[in-house]
């Protein structure tokens, strides 16, 4: 046996009546040529959601076991015991390359082909737009499996529903949601008492902050505890962190899926603190609907620039944010800044500018295809979202007391032309 690897391993409960076998391979990785493979992110998936009506998801038990290692391969999972030196002969947890090795076998050599699938590792999402169609993706994709002697955990395995919980979200005909336990998490986090456990909430909010308009504004002094060599608790922080539980209750609850026909507008804005974004889609009949938000905490660097430069980086971050679902279509941005009509509308050339951080914004967005439209600044974009919120709940507005400034409108009688 070649023992020129050998790696310590421990024990952990799993589950209740369960345990697993951890194995420390971080010697072996230093020497193993990682090939990676493309994993799929969550836009990538609910975006090829929209029409779709029926879903089932399937989870697979011991996932990476049903990957065999070569016999010239398995020396570098030696590890010892009290009963004696063992080895892997299947893929174990904890190699670097592990991950994306049975990503590339789930997605390409098993289920490589199948109509209405989406992979996450070993979370698999089958969806259709009818029930027929949704009943037929699923017996392909079980019979794949079956033929290559695949495991499900049939515990945690749903089939035929119009309610699925994918990945910390809830899939739904109307869009995709975010699971209930989250949100009562959030609101039932006691107050932190280190800046750990301030970390530990930021993560909660920061899962759902594609529902959370202006997210970055609203964590700008936790965020800073966070990062704080030392904690402390002032007013500040409390009512920062009260009001976010409280937001908890009042965010976007729907976001739809996205479409490759329907009208796309971007809408962006600057604070003195943070940018942000949201994207939104026009069906047919003109009724609007969020696809994402996104907000950014702006730098030491960038809260000194310009409130115009501040603008347009709103523009580009939000842009390029969203450049998945942007590239190669015609959109509209929405400003309620002038500057940006100046800086990147079509009529005017860089260099005749005296703003040159502007002209490198502006060359940056050449491969996409867009108008810039004004909006007037006069709601909050909370209250322009107001009936896509819930309504148990008034929505807290954002204002500026030191400049005289105000997020846009999304309401369609206040989009301008």
């Amino acid at each position: 046996m070649d023992t020129s690897f050998c790696s310590s391993m421990i024990v952990v409960p799993k589950g209740k009546h369960d345990i697993r076998l951890v194995i420390d391979l971080r010697g072996p990785n230093k020497y193993i040529y990682r090939t990676p493979f493309s994993m799929p992110t969550l836009e990538s998936i609910v975006a090829d959601l929209n029409g779709a009506t029926w879903f089932s998801t399937i989870d697979l038990k011991n996932a990476f076991f049903h990957v065999e290692l070569d016999v010239e391969s398995r020396h570098l999972t030696n590890f010892f015991t009290e009963f004696g030196m063992f080895r892997c002969v299947r893929l174990p947890f904890g190699l670097c390359n592990a991950p994306d090795v049975f990503q590339e076998v789930l997605q390409r050599r098993i289920l490589g082909g199948c109509k209405g699938i989406k992979v996450y590792l070993d979370d698999v999402l089958v969806h259709g737009k009818t029930k027929e169609e949704h009943d037929a993706n699923l017996s392909e994709a079980l019979a794949r499996l079956k033929e290559h002697n695949v495991m499900l955990n049939e515990a945690k395995c749903v089939f035929g529903t119009q309610s699925a919980q994918f990945l910390g979200f809830v899939l739904t005909p109307e869009g995709w949601k975010i699971d209930e336990e989250k949100l009562t998490a959030i609101k039932s986090f006691r107050t932190p008492e280190n800046c750990a456990e301030v970390k530990s909430f930021l993560g909660l909010v920061t899962f759902i902050d594609r529902f959370i308009i202006n997210r970055a504004d609203k964590t700008e002094h936790l965020r800073a505890l966070a990062n704080s060599d030392h904690f402390y608790w002032t007013e500040r922080e409390e009512q920062e962190f009260h009001h976010l539980q409280a937001d908890s209750l009042n965010v976007i609850k729907t976001l739809g899926y996205y479409s490759t026909t329907d009208a796309t507008e971007l809408y962006v804005d600057a604070s003195p603190i943070g940018l942000g974004a949201v994207l939104v889609q026009f069906s047919t009949a003109g009724v609007p609907r969020v696809i994402a938000c996104a907000s950014k905490s702006l730098t030491p660097t960038e809260k000194k620039y310009p409130h115009a430069h501040k603008e347009a980086l709103a523009v580009v971050w939000g842009v390029e944010r969203f450049a998945s679902y942007l590239i190669s279509r015609h959109f509209i941005i929405r400003t309620d800044a002038e500057a940006n009509e100046f800086i990147f509308g079509s009529n005017h050339r860089v260099g005749k500018r005296a703003l040159a951080r502007a002209d490198a914004w502006a060359l940056r967005l050449q491969p996409y295809d867009f108008e810039m439209r004004r909006v007037p600044g006069q709601l909050n974009i909370a209250d322009a979202l107001s009936r896509l919120l819930d309504h148990s709940q008034e929505a807290v507005a954002f204002e500026d007391e030191d400049e005289d400034h105000f997020l846009f409108a999304l309401d369609t009688g206040n989009i301008g032309t």
